[in-house]
């Protein structure tokens, strides 16, 4: 006896007890909302015959009123009042006259009242009101009576259901539980804990356990599968957008600068022998704009395909700050020099980056060319360095025309091509910002700008700082 007691309170069976009474509570709600559902179609159904009656009827009552032939009227009035569950009609017609046919049997109905309109003489004349009285107590009852036995055969079903899935669950995944008790059990006893290892035995070869695994290498190598995917589509669509940028440069912002060129020298060797010095020079400064254009469009061009291709590996060097930064200033004295804007620059000098050289003067190169590009003659741009923490921050500012928060939010941004012409008509193909942001982001570092219409834009990125005994790159 106590064998057998124990054997229908062990957890397995406990198990399938609550999985037989899950099932059951879920088979009772479902058969209650579908006998619910079932009352509300069949009593719509009624209301629609219902409705049909009556719009068939009215028209003939309201004639039948006009021209006071009231017998009509009770004829009409009968064939809605034998519709079951209609006990009564009534007419209220105008002059407080009311025409009644059958009678109140309970106390619970509903009124339905439909007004009575004739049209004469292209105008609408209300003879009275139309009210039906319907026992929808009597209706929901005699419904719910008839679906008695549905609900009862519902029922049975859903108890065999549930008996069944516990049944199942206890044939084949009781016994694991009851194993896994056991070996806790036994642990627990025991005066030393042994590691649960969890290995295939011959009671777990069924086909759940090898359904389970299976299905669940599926999921993996399925999940893997759609990363990958995920990841190609990112990559193809920016090599798309990167393409498309790359022609645009070539068609547009290279072709611009080489036609001008091209033009001028085409100028200069025709009416050479009838210029005077005054316009030689202004033709060769002119050309001088044009080469420097071209040039460092160029070297962005090609500092963005190796990026692109993957064949720029920064370094990290011990570089002084202070003379990368006077350097890239001194490299763009003669871009200053022509619109009469001063350059200076304020850095310590104990000051020490880990980065690379290459990277760090294009970035500088850069952001220095636009805001000299963008700042009016005999204005400024100032560069100055300061340590942050473990990083060392490089700021590039100027008097210049400035842009909107929204639009220096987005200047780093590679999905963004953002490009205007400067204060003397200097153009840019956008990519300077950035290739910036991407030779920063190699080198671990960040870059963001601040700027407002009309007080100048100021750009800064950060990289970090050389410590001591820290090796560098080969």
């Amino acid at each position: 006896m106590k064998a057998l007691q124990s054997k229908f309170t062990s957890l397995g069976y406990r198990f399938a007890l609550y999985i037989f009474l899950v099932f059951l509570l879920i088979g009772i709600l479902f058969s209650v909302v579908s006998m619910l559902a079932s009352l509300d179609r069949q009593i719509t159904r009624i209301e629609g015959y219902l409705n049909d009656i009556l719009a068939e009827s009215i028209p003939h009552i309201t004639r039948d009123l006009w021209i006071t032939d009231y017998s009509q009227v009770y004829h009409q009035l009968r064939l809605i009042q034998v519709f079951p569950y209609v006990e009564r009609v009534e007419v209220h017609y105008i002059g407080s006259q009311i025409i009644t046919v059958g009678d109140i049997q309970r106390e619970h109905y509903r009124l339905r009242k439909y007004p009575l309109i004739y049209e004469y003489d292209e105008q609408n004349k209300e003879l009275g009101v139309l009210t039906v009285f319907i026992d929808y107590k009597q209706m929901q009852e005699e419904i719910l009576s008839a679906r008695i036995l549905e609900f009862t055969l519902h029922l049975l079903l859903v108890i065999v259901l549930a008996a069944a899935v516990a049944v199942l669950f206890r044939f084949m995944l009781g016994r694991h539980l009851v194993y896994m008790t056991s070996f806790i059990q036994q642990n627990t006893d025991a005066e030393q804990w042994s590691p649960l290892c969890l290995e295939r035995r011959t009671i777990f070869n069924d086909e759940l356990s090898l359904l389970t695994e299976a299905f669940n290498s599926f999921q993996k190598e399925k999940s893997s599968i759609l990363e990958q995917k995920t990841d190609l589509s990112l990559r193809m669509e920016e090599l798309a957008r990167d393409k498309e940028t790359f022609l645009s440069i070539i068609s547009h912002d290279l072709r611009s600068p080489v036609s001008g060129f091209k033009n001028l020298t085409s100028l200069l060797v025709q009416d050479f022998e009838r210029l005077d010095t005054k316009e030689l020079r202004t033709m060769l400064i002119e050309l001088e704009k044009a080469g420097s254009r071209v040039y460092d469009l160029l070297e962005n061009l090609l500092e963005w395909s190796a990026l692109e291709r993957g064949k720029l590996v920064p370094r990290k060097d011990r570089l002084p700050a202070c003379l990368l930064l006077q350097n890239a200033f001194e490299n763009m004295e003669h871009h200053a020099r022509t619109k009469n804007i001063t350059l200076n620059i304020s850095c310590p000098e104990d000051c020490f980056i880990a980065g690379d050289e290459r990277m760090t003067m294009v970035v500088l190169r850069n952001l220095i060319s636009n805001a000299i590009k963008y700042t009016p003659v005999g204005g400024s741009v100032h560069g100055e360095i300061s340590k942050v923490d473990s990083m060392v921050r490089f700021v590039v500012s100027d008097t210049g025309t400035g842009m909107e928060p929204e639009t220096a939010a987005k200047l780093f941004d590679r999905r963004q091509k953002i490009s205007s012409v400067g204060t003397e008509g200097e153009k840019g193909a956008g990519i300077g910002t950035v290739l910036a942001a991407d030779f920063i982001a190699l080198q671990q570092g960040k870059i963001w700008a601040r700027s407002e219409p009309g007080n100048g834009t100021r750009v800064c990125f950060t990289l970090r700082e050389w410590k001591n005994g820290e090796p560098a790159s080969p």
